[in-house]
């Protein structure tokens, strides 16, 4: 009788501790998992924030020569009023 108690509480024991085995060894997996989303997420935030910057700066370059172009109409435009109150 003590023996089967004992084999009992042994076998019980051994199967809590494979159980908490496996649920570590599924927390990890699961851990592995978010940092492989993680991976990916990150990866797909850089490629779009290259995307933004080439966005940035072709709009930088648009609104320079739109700058350019104002500043070479103005300048044409003071010329031409000179040259029509001469």
């Amino acid at each position: 009788m003590l023996l089967t108690v004992l084999m009992t509480v042994l076998f019980m024991g051994m199967g809590l501790m494979t159980g908490a085995l496996f649920l570590s060894f599924r927390r990890i997996n699961m851990c592995e998992q978010t940092i492989e989303e993680q991976k990916a997420l990150i990866k797909h935030l850089n490629k779009r924030i290259r995307h933004l910057e080439q966005d940035v700066a072709r709009w930088a370059m648009l609104s320079a020569t739109m700058y350019r172009s104002n500043q070479n109409a103005q300048h044409t435009l003071r010329h031409a009023k000179i040259r029509m109150v001469k």
